[in-house]
């Protein structure tokens, strides 16, 4: 990632815009994702959110980091309400490859499709990735 800043060099104390550069020189095998989903004014963002089943992240991997940072989805938060109060389910991916929705008490059958929909309202908020 990056930025473009207004910098002063400390050297010289040249002022000017300059861009930052962000890598990634590690990386854990759970990857875990929060997503911002309250504004500053206190309102939960309803809109959907695009969410891929396989995590690139390469291409910000710092050149001295030899492992490749390729992540798959395995499990999803979501939540249903405002930010006051509301209901939560969880869709993971198990061991054999298939998912499952747990709603409370009950656990039902469910595709990567169903746990990244934002779909009867439920909106992600986590995500938890595993690196390939």
């Amino acid at each position: 990632m990056s930025e473009t800043l207004e910098y002063r060099c400390e050297r010289c104390q040249h002022k000017g815009q300059k861009k930052r550069i962000f890598l990634i020189d590690s990386a854990p095998d759970t990857l875990v994702v929060a997503l911002k989903r309250i504004t500053p004014a206190g309102h939960k963002i309803n809109d959907p959110v695009a969410i891929t089943n396989t995590l690139d992240l390469d291409r910000y991997r710092d050149p001295s980091y030899t492992d490749r940072l390729l992540y798959d989805i395995t499990g999803v938060i979501k939540h249903k309400g405002d930010t006051t109060s509301g209901h939560y389910i969880c869709s993971i991916k198990a061991p054999d490859g298939k998912w499952y929705e747990f709603n409370d008490q009950s656990v039902k059958a469910s595709s990567v499709s169903d746990a990244v929909s934002s779909k009867d309202r439920f909106t992600p908020y986590i995500l938890f990735f595993q690196r390939k």
